[in-house]
């Protein structure tokens, strides 16, 4: 039986708030075109992308693929809005984390490889490379 969900949920800390982000798996294509943005080539290949190029896919991704965002809140204990949040550079860290979470949560895990007789072509090591 497969372990598939059509979402996923990516949970992360910052600046002290417990935030829970749902989201919906990356399709193919979006799978594809940030491969294709990362220059991979085989398989098990670590890659480290710049700054730029997470806040490219941020923008480009999770506004269609964040479902909801949770316990992420102003200094006035307000709710913050996904699209507040990719418009401030304060939360850079944040919105990247998030983006690096939808790539790792879309792809099939070493365990859910192991419930098939079927190998991805690729599989990639994302990290993200820290603004200056």
């Amino acid at each position: 039986m497969s372990n598939f969900t059509k979402t996923v949920l990516h949970e992360t800390s910052f600046d002290g708030d417990d935030i829970k982000v749902e989201m919906k798996r990356l399709s193919t294509n979006g799978m594809l075109a940030i491969t294709d943005m990362m220059g991979v080539t085989g398989k098990d290949e670590k890659v480290s992308l710049k700054p730029s190029d997470i806040i490219a896919f941020a923008r480009d991704y999770l506004p269609e693929h964040v479902v909801s965002i949770s316990g992420l809140t102003d200094a006035a204990k307000n709710p913050m809005e996904l699209k507040d949040v990719m418009e401030e550079s304060y939360f850079f860290e944040l919105v990247s984390d998030i983006a690096v979470g939808l790539l790792e949560k879309s792809k099939v895990t070493p365990a859910e490889e192991g419930n098939s007789d079927a190998q991805p072509s690729t599989s990639t090591d994302v990290q993200a490379s820290r603004a200056e």
